[in-house]
């Protein structure tokens, strides 16, 4: 380093020497160039690099030299300085005394390219000297002797100077602009002053700036080897540092004396460090330095506010420390550090470390140190937080651990030992460190822990409580050490809910944990040497038994290179073993949500071997094991896994419904590596000689199994190719309510295919087979469901229906089923059907429940070609009725021997020929409809009937000939034809009294009628055409009538819009009018509306009383008909209708009673109203009728008229409702009467008037 310091300095001293020399024989040889390029010659030929000059001038009057375009450049030509100008003002008049008067050196722009490349050679050293020349090992240059010559500076002035230096191997470069130089100085008397000024300094990194100076300032003073007056002050964006002081001896043995002030801020600080660590806060530091730079004594005193390092807050700290006489000591540090107090004190002996003084060679292995730290309330980040203190001694390579105590969250640990981290001074690989570490803890809370740390919805679930001891050492290299740890749990608890938050020791709310079942106890002894761990004595108790483990893990294999080099999971060898006699799983597993598992389980198990090459063995048995409603079962099992295989040696289940066998070898691994699952094969046999499927299926919500069942399988291949063989017997099986039978089954799946070759369906009502294949594989993959190819045969000799349809709720629907049904192909390409087959005709019920007691067969045949797209596929259909037959309900008429055929392809549907009766009716059916993608486009319908009977018992029955088509499609068509009746009566009497009431009520209340909704399309688009004739009149014979009707009409208009036009002819006979029959002498209803059904009477009938005939005429549609009565000779109405009644007219009536102030209108309407009230009352059920009539008080006609119903509700209490037409206003009474004695009534009233009241009626008989 010396040596390195002086050829630096030598260089530059000859430079300078250089360049006043050069000035001073260029001025004499200044007027021959020759003598100028013989200078620069000699000089490049002696030094590595070159030098090359601009202009030189020189001025003997002034004597002075002025060199412009000074270069410097290395061995390799690359620049090195520069100087734009120098001026040099000489004083020779003491040249004779060996001594040059440099009156003023003036340096402009000098520039200083510095660059030191990676074998740490400077070019500024190699411009001047060969490193080859100058190698390190070569011996010291003697001393040199005095000066031939003293230079004496009287002024010495360098401006506008710059100066970069590249340190390759780190990336550095330092710049420095505008530099400013001044001071004077004596060789010969080694005194000198310096002033240095420069401007923007900076320091980048990687091409990053660093660190940024805005000035630097030093002053100083050199006389007699000793540094005086040094004043050095750096202003930057970190802070401000300022040294004063001196040193003297510079050149012997330099002792310095200096005082050093830092004012820094953190933050800024944090931008120069590699890598940058985050930073805040002011940072203060004075510090004094004495004596000897080999053994100084150093005072250091660090005190800071507060900020934050790496996010970690920090208050108040403060740091005092000192070294002397190679004694470095730690007198006080204080800190609040993330809310943790910190106090702690440390020396360290560095006389071993550096024996012939800090500029000697370090010997690092020999630095002794001692700590000792206390913390209160420690942690970082979300680590709980503790109190710990720890003392600690560092000598020769060995850290010991004298004292580490940590208590945190109610737990404690201890250390003791040492670590040797350092070998010969130098810092150790990992696994070379050496340790003897002996650690104990007398309470460990897991609870505590685990709420720290696991995710909190799992702690929401509740976590594991309870509390351990342990106690154990490592010792040895890391690398593979030797550990022994014993482990001891008490009150361990599984799973516990979480309690209300409470308070823990740093009163902070934490989660208490109650446990729930059992605590659990367990015991571990471990032991690590050489890479094997042995565990010994494992024992867990748990409420429902014990579980005890042994055995040893080796990891020499696994971890060649110790445990801190690369793991091979699959080298991790073991011999362990685990058993269990009687245990109880059911307490444990309820913590884990998993309930109502039941049984006593004994096992042993061992693992021997490595992952890749392992071997297990299992034995195990379940006494009473069950789950949940499953039924309980004994059983075993004997697993052995060895050589990539398992080996199922035994797999039983036994109780009184299911006795299940299972054996065979399964292939998990290959050659090591576990296999993919779709790569798992295996050879299995599995059996049952009886199987119980009801408790099983009852889990999954299908309840209703019945029967017992037994079968025998093998499976074979792995999963990408698979291979069965299933044979499966039921005995009397069956599903809710269906019928039981008798099943077998055999099915087979090879080479991606499953073969039905039998199942078989029995019982008394049933007989079923089925046979096919399904493809549901291809290359070991399972295929999409509409990629399965099929192929079935299904025979169904016979079926009883009513079982399967008594679940939808047509058990009523009776019959037995035979078919034959083939199908190939894919729901992805097109499906072949083929299907025959007889179904019972009262099927037809599934449709509709208004056809009852249908009897008779329908035979089916279809040929199909079922396409993806329904539009492309092909049908044919064929549909033979054999002798049908039903009743109709409403009229008791049968249908029967209805036979026929129906044919069906894809384009359409053709009736052939269907024949029925009708009672003793025959009638045919026949046409076609045309379809378009399998929906109705067009259709042609015909109907023809004879003698076909229409009857309503009791009441109608005629005889029918009937000729009809439908022609056209959904939109447009007809239904043309004619009707033709053959015969028929009409013998049902009317209820004259009944429909009077019903007429007088309804005159007095608004009654509305809704048109029935006729917006069907097709109802509307098909248009009606029919003639209805006779050919023979039709009767009519009841208690009005007695007469023959005759209808010439035409049907036109919609189905749901019907018209009729024509007319119906009434031929003579009587009418029955108050209990007096009318001779018919006129009788037409025409129907002239051609758009509805609105018929018009013209009806006249006599009657002859006495000598006078009644005539009686209707006239007008049935909605407003008109009755009008005359007689002959002439008399008034109110005389014809009491001729009617009595067969006298009024004034004959008044006149037999002896007179009467009644009018003539009043005595009509009150026969007439008696005439009918008794009938009215008899038939309609009422108790109360009365009708009143009464003359206007404005005029001599009827127009007051009242009439009053009641009903008895009980013996005692009646309710009437009577209403009034009064001056052409209507009134609505209602009143109710209450019988309090034969001869007291209490009677409470209301009108439409607003008038309401009661009143108290007294009964008063005489005789």
């Amino acid at each position: 380093m010396k040596k390195r310091l002086k050829l630096l300095s030598g260089a530059v001293i000859a430079f300078l020497i250089f360049l006043a020399l050069a000035a001073l024989l260029t001025g004499i040889l200044v007027a021959t160039p020759s003598g100028q390029n013989y200078l620069l010659g000699w000089v490049n030929d002696r030094i590595p690099g070159s030098i090359s000059l601009g202009a030189v001038n020189f001025s003997f009057t002034e004597k002075t030299v002025e060199i412009q375009g000074i270069e410097l450049n290395s061995p390799a030509m690359e620049k090195v300085a520069t100087l734009e100008k120098m001026l040099i003002r000489l004083d020779l008049s003491q040249l004779f005394d060996h001594t040059i008067i440099l009156k003023q050196v003036q340096i402009s722009a000098p520039r200083f390219y510095l660059n030191q490349n990676n074998n740490a050679e400077l070019n500024l050293i190699t411009c001047f000297i060969d490193p080859d020349d100058h190698a390190e090992s070569s011996p010291p240059p003697a001393s040199p002797g005095p000066l031939p010559v003293n230079i004496i500076v009287e002024q010495f002035l360098v401006e506008k100077g710059s100066l970069d230096f590249a340190l390759e191997s780190e990336n550095l470069l330092a710049k420095t602009e505008d530099i400013f130089l001044s001071g004077s100085g004596d060789l010969a008397a080694g005194r000198a002053r310096i002033s240095f000024l420069a401007h923007d300094c900076s320091l980048s990194l990687n091409h990053k700036e660093r660190f940024r100076a805005d000035r630097i300032a030093l002053k100083l003073a050199l006389e007699n080897g000793a540094l005086s007056d040094i004043d050095l002050s750096v202003v930057s964006d970190p802070g401000t540092l300022e040294i004063m002081g001196s040193v003297v001896d510079l050149f012997q043995t330099p002792r310095a004396d200096l005082a050093v002030n830092l004012v820094a801020d953190l933050g800024k600080i944090s931008t120069a460090i590699v890598p940058p660590i985050a930073m805040e806060g002011t940072l203060k530091t004075t510090a004094t330095l004495t004596g000897t730079l080999n053994d100084p004594g150093i005072s250091l005193s660090v005190t800071s506010d507060g900020g934050k390092v790496m996010s970690v807050p920090f208050k108040r700290t403060d740091l005092k420390c000192h070294l002397k006489n190679r004694v470095l000591s730690l007198e006080q540090f204080t800190s609040t550090i993330d809310g943790s107090k910190v106090s702690a004190s440390a020396t360290s002996d560095l006389n071993r470390a550096f024996p012939d003084g800090f500029t000697g060679v370090p010997l690092f292995e020999k630095i002794r140190a001692s700590l000792d730290l206390t913390a209160t309330n420690a942690g970082y980040q979300d680590f709980p937080r503790g109190d710990t203190r720890m003392v600690l001694a560092f000598s020769d390579d060995r850290l010991e651990i004298k004292r580490f105590d940590l208590n945190v969250l109610d737990s404690n640990l201890t250390l003791k030992g040492y670590v040797k981290p350092l070998g010969k001074g130098r810092l150790l690989p990992p696994e070379q460190i050496e340790t003897d570490i002996s650690f104990a803890s007398t309470r460990i809370i897991l609870e505590n822990f685990l709420e720290r740390f696991l995710p909190e919805k799992i702690i929401e679930r509740g976590i594991a409580r309870g509390k351990f001891t342990v106690k154990g050492s490592i010792k040895g290299a890391l690398g593979n050490p030797a550990m022994v740890l014993n482990l001891d749990g008490r009150d361990i608890q599984p799973l516990g809910p979480p309690q209300p938050p409470g308070e823990n020791q740093e009163g902070k709310e934490h989660l208490q944990v109650q446990a729930q079942v059992q605590p659990v106890q367990a015991q571990v002894q471990l032991q690590i040497k050489e890479r094997l761990l042995t565990l010994e004595n494992v024992l867990v108790t748990l409420e429902g038994g014990q579980v005890s483990g042994q055995g040893k893990i080796d990891l020499t294999q696994a971890l060649p290179q110790g445990f801190f080099g690369n793991l091979a999971v699959d080298k991790i060898s073991a011999d362990l073993k685990l058993s269990a006699d009687h245990f109880e799983p059911q307490p444990l597993l309820s913590q884990f949500d998993i309930a109502d598992v039941h049984g006593k389980f004994s096992f042993d198990a061992m693992f021997t071997g490595s992952l890749d090459h392992p071997r297990a063995t299992l034995h195990l048995t379940a006494d009473g094991a069950g789950y949940k409603d499953y039924p309980r079962a004994d059983a075993a099992m004997d697993l052995v896994f060895s050589n990539d295989y398992l080996d199922i040696k035994k797999l039983s289940l036994n109780n009184p419904d299911t006795n299940l066998f299972t054996e065979g070898r399964v292939r998990l691994m290959d050659n090591g590596s576990l296999l993919a699952l779709e790569k798992i094969s295996g050879d299995l046999k599995v059996k049952a000689d009886r199987f119980n499927l009801h408790p099983f299926l009852k889990q999954f919500n299908i309840p209703d199994i019945h029967g017992k069942y037994a079968f025998d399988a093998m499976l074979t291949g792995s999963l990408d190719h698979p291979g069965a063989t299933v044979h499966l017997v039921a005995t009397d099986a069956g599903y809710k309510d269906y019928p039981r039978a008798d099943a077998a089954m055999d099915l087979v799946f090879s080479d991606d295919y499953l073969d039905i070759k039998n199942f078989s369906l029995a019982n008394p009502d049933s007989d079923l087979t089925l046979a096919g294949r399904i493809r549901l594989m291809e290359d070991g993959s399972l295929l999409a469901l509409e990629k399965m190819a099929f192929e079935s045969d299904m025979t169904v000799t016979q079926s009883d229906l009513r079982p399967y349809l008594d679940p939808a709720g047509t058990g009523d629907v009776k019959g037995s089923m035979k078919a034959t049904v083939q199908a190939k192909g894919s729901l992805e390409q097109k499906i072949k059907i083929n299907a025959t087959g007889t179904i019972p005709a009262r099927t037809i019920q599934l449709f509709t429940r208004e056809i009852n007691n249908v009897e008779g067969e329908v035979a089916i045949q279809i040929d199909a070609l079922v396409d993806k797209e329904i539009q492309k596929s092909a049908v044919t259909g064929r549909v033979e009725l054999v002798n049908i037959a039903m009743v109709v309900d409403e009229t008791g008429q049968k249908l029967h021997d209805i036979s026929g055929l129906i044919l069906a392809d894809r384009e359409k549907i053709q009736i052939q020929n269907i024949t029925g009766m009708i009672d003793t009716g025959h009638f045919t059916l026949s046409g076609d409809m045309g379809l378009m993608d399998f929906v109705p486009d067009r259709f042609n319908f015909q109907l023809k009937g004879k003698d076909l009977p229409v009857v309503l018992p009791d009441r109608m029955n005629t005889l029918f000939q009937t000729d009809l088509v439908l022609n056209g499609n959904l939109k447009k068509a007809s239904l043309e034809g004619a009707i033709t009746l053959s015969s028929g009566e009409w013998n049902a009497d009317f209820n004259l009294e009944k429909t009077a009431l019903e007429k007088i009520l309804g005159s007095v209340q608004n009654r509305s009628t809704t048109q029935e909704d006729k917006s069907d399309n097709l109802v509307n688009a098909i248009k009606l055409n029919i003639l209805v004739r006779a050919d023979a009149p039709f009767s009519i014979s009841n208690n009005l009538a007695d007469l023959w009707v005759t209808p010439h009409l035409k049907i036109g208009g919609t189905i749901g819009g019907p018209a009729v036009t024509g007319r119906a002819t009434l031929t003579p006979g009587t009418i029955t009018y108050n209990a007096k029959e009318f001779e018919l002498t006129k009788g037409i209803v025409d129907f002239i509306d051609p758009y509805g059904i609105a018929p018009v009477l013209d009806i006249q009938a006599e009657h002859q009383i006495q000598d006078r005939q009644i005539i009686l005429k209707l006239t007008g549609p049935p909605d407003n008909l008109i009755l009008t009565l005359s007689s002959v000779p002439q008399e008034q109405y109110g005389d014809i209708l009491s001729l009617l009644l009595t067969g006298k007219t009024t004034t004959e009536l008044i006149n037999s009673e002896g007179g009467t102030s009644t009018s003539p209108a009043s005595l009509v309407a009150g026969l007439a109203a008696s005439s009918l009230a008794e009938r009215l009352k008899k038939n309609v059920g009422i108790d109360t009728l009365e009708v009143g009539v009464g003359q206007s008080s404005t005029s001599s006609s009827l127009s007051d008229i009242n009439l009053t119903v009641g009903k008895e509700i009980t013996d005692k209490i009646t309710v009437t409702y009577g209403m009034e037409a009064k001056e052409g206003e209507m009134i609505q009474k209602t009143s109710t009467d209450y019988k309090l004695s034969d001869r007291f009534t209490l009677s409470g009233f209301q009108n439409t008037e607003g008038h309401y009241g009661a009143e108290i009626r007294y009964r008063l008989e005489f005789q």
